[in-house]
Order: structure tokens, then sequence, then C-alpha cells
């Protein structure tokens, strides 16, 4: 019964495009519904996880309970940690060729491989030196060399001012924009500490985000978080906590979406409606072919095929077209996906965007599409 059944599909493949298509949209649907869910997750640890992506452990301050130096004192000593970073960041006013602004400063960490800052052309800063975003450098049609006045973000600011009574500091080189949620949008500068704490003040004070380690050649990261966090309790910063940059991205993550995705469960909503209006269109384009083979069935029952088989060679059919349909739906709503990912990664504010194509979404998509196939097949 096999032989029959791939030899009907073969002979009568114009009879099952409607379930092909009806199967295909629905798994693709589904499958691109999981995807974006998975792509988005993905994106925004590109863009949340940005400024800690090299670090092997990340601290990050307790609920009312800021870090500072001795904090980031009480860490550097603790054993396993070869280096750290103590991020910092400050709101700067900026002028330069006439025209004036506000902007973000971080500081260059002293470690090189704890810096997660991308170079695009010049060198990292030095003292007396700024680095600078490629969009405000576009901008401001800055280029490595050029001179720019930074001054701490008080009060309204003026490029005239900030020429009296400003920082003069040379562009040693051009950066990526950050994707940091909390940094993007904006104009964002990277100097040495010495800069960042000339261009802090009262009213625009520095602010430690994290400290950041690079751990020893020969220590774990669990033995080594257990010694941070012990360091930490020991000078008075029990709150704080040390987490890997996979488990601290995830937990900011978590705090922008609230811990649930609305998209997600909107999405699938209407994915299982496609799965339904599917399951019907191959239920009743199903009971139109074995009726129209109402004849054909009753000769092989007549050369002596029994009831079982009969049933079987039909579910075979389903089988071969609803896998040959889903196959097509998952790599459809891949392709789609992928097309939309690259598109928004050719986007100034969007290049953070990440395709993810999970075994989750490629089984559940395809392995839906078969089943809801065969079981509406059974019926007819």
């Amino acid at each position: 019964m096999l032989k029959v059944a791939l030899a009907e599909v073969k002979t009568h493949t114009r009879r099952f495009i409607a379930v092909g298509i009806a199967v295909m949209v629905a798994v693709g649907f589904l499958t691109a519904t999981l995807m974006v869910n998975a792509s988005s997750e993905a994106s925004l640890a590109n863009s949340v996880g940005a400024g800690f992506r090299n670090a092997d452990l990340v601290v990050t301050p307790g609920p009312e309970q800021p870090l500072d130096q001795a904090a980031a004192k009480a860490v550097a000593g603790a054993d396993g940690v070869a280096e750290t970073y103590v991020q910092q960041q400050a709101y700067i006013a900026f002028g330069a060729a006439g025209s004036a602004g506000f902007g973000v400063l971080q500081n260059l960490a002293e470690a090189p491989g704890l810096n997660a800052a991308e170079l695009l052309e010049g060198a990292w800063p030095a003292a007396g030196e700024v680095a600078l975003d490629q969009t405000t450098a576009e901008r401001l049609q800055l280029s490595p060399g050029a001179t720019l006045q930074l001054a701490p973000a008080t009060g309204s600011v003026a490029a005239q001012s900030l020429a009296a009574g400003g920082h003069a500091l040379t562009v040693s080189g051009i950066t990526r924009a950050s994707a940091d949620p909390l940094m993007m949008g904006q104009p964002q500068f990277l100097a040495p500490h010495a800069v960042l704490g000339q261009l802090s003040s009262a009213d625009a004070p520095a602010e430690f985000r994290t400290i950041q380690l690079d751990l020893a050649p020969d220590a774990g990261a669990a033995e080594v978080r257990e010694s941070v966090s012990a360091a930490l309790a020991a000078a008075g910063f029990g709150a704080a906590t040390v987490n890997t940059p996979a488990e601290q991205t995830k937990e900011l993550v978590a705090s922008f979406t609230g811990g649930t995705d609305q998209l997600t469960v909107v999405l699938l909503a209407f994915a299982l409606v496609a799965l339904l209006v599917c399951s019907l269109v191959v239920a009743n384009t199903f009971s139109v072919l074995i009726a129209q083979r109402t004849r054909e069935l009753a000769l092989l029952r007549c050369i002596g095929a029994d009831r079982k088989q009969i049933r079987g060679s039909v579910l075979v059919e389903a089988l071969l077209v609803g896998a040959v349909s889903s196959a097509a739906g998952v790599l459809g709503a891949v392709g789609l996906l992928a097309g939309l990912i690259a598109w928004l990664q050719q986007q100034p504010d969007t290049g953070f965007a990440a395709l993810a194509v999970t075994p989750l979404a490629v089984l559940a998509g395809a392995g839906t599409g078969i089943l809801m196939t065969v079981l509406a097949a059974l019926a007819p």
C-alpha cells in the first residue's frame, strides 16, 4: 500500500496543492512566531549585554546601595580576580564646529580585554584625549586629531561658553555606537578615568554602573563568585549581585520586558487560528479527494486490500504531503525572518538585531504541521 500511496501522490499532485499551501502557511506562521521570540531575546542580549560582553563576571549594585571605590577595592582583592573594570559614566556637555549639546561619557577600561567598545578608526584615548561614536563624529564632522570641548553637564550649554570654560580634548579615535539601552540614541564619548573625574561635578556626578571582572587563568567562575560575594559582604555591600554576563543579560532583559513577552502571546494566538483553519482545509480537501476515489478504493478492496490497508494508504498520503509542506513552511519562515533581520542590521538604530533559529521552533513547526495533516485526514 506504500507504493499505492506514493503513486497516488505522484500521479495526482495537483489534488494536494490546496492542502500543501494551507499546511505551509500554518507551519510558517507558527515557526516564524517562535523564531521571533528567540530572535527578540537574542537581539536584546546583544543590546543589553553590549557593555559587559567581554567580562567573566559582573558585579551590579543592590537596591539603594550604589557601588563606590570601596566596593571596587574589595572586588579587586578577592581571590581569583586578575583584572577589574569599574564602569562609570557621567553626563557631559560638548561643543565643536559651532554647535553644542549633551552626551554621556564613559571611562575606558584599563585592562584591554575588558573594553567592550569597538574601535573603527584612530586609537584608544590616552591622557587629554577622547574617543566618540561614529554617528556623533559624522554629525560634527570630526576625525582623529580634531579638538573637542567637554564640560560638566550643568545648566544650559552653548558652544561659546564651552570654548571659554570647557576642557579641550583631542579626538583620538572613532568607535561604533553602543547598543546599550542606557547609552544608545545619544552622543557617546570614551576617555580615561582621569578625564571622567575632571568632567564630573556635584550636579552631574559619575555613576558607578558595574564592576567587571577578568578571572585568573586557573580560577573557576563559581569559586571566584563566592570569594567576590564574601569580599563585598565584608565591605558592607552584601546586597550587590555577582553574575555571569549571560545571567546578568537575562536579568536585565526580564526587567525591560517585565518577564513576559506580550507580542509572542498575541502571535501565538494568531498561529493557533491559522492551524485551526488549516486543519479544516485539510479535512475538507481529503473528504473531497476520497469521495472522488470511491471506485478506485472499492477496486482495491475487490483485489484483496482490507480496511486497514486502505486507511493506511490515505494516511501515508497525508503524511507525505504534510512532511513536504511542513519543510517548505519552515524554510519559508527562516528565509523571511533572515531577510528581515538582515535589513534591520543595516539600519543605524537596530544593528544589534540577531537571527535565532532554535531547534524548538523548527521541530515544533514541522511536527505540528505533520501531525495536524495526518489527524485532519483521519476522519475522512
